[in-house]
């Protein structure tokens, strides 16, 4: 990818993504959607970022990794404590 635009904008979808799905635990639907969108995002944001340091999107998609990850750990914390 040679746009740090394009990378930034796809790393944004995809950590966007995994953020919405990171929080229901049925069906392990994180372990196989969550998750690996959150790792295709932040590859991509360490490329984006190589390519294009100081962009707006940075700490925007940085952010949402985060949120996507602490959600997750969360709600599974959550379920595994309520089962």
């Amino acid at each position: 990818m040679k746009s740090a635009h394009t990378a930034y904008g796809i790393a944004l979808l995809c950590a966007l993504g995994s953020l919405l799905t990171s929080w229901t635990w049925a069906y392990l639907i994180p372990l196989f959607v969550s998750l690996p969108l959150g790792l295709v995002s932040l590859l991509l944001w360490r490329r984006a970022r190589t390519i294009q340091p100081a962009h707006r999107l940075d700490k925007v998609v940085l952010g949402l990794l985060i949120a996507g990850l602490a959600l997750c750990l969360g709600s599974l914390l959550v379920v595994t404590l309520h089962n």
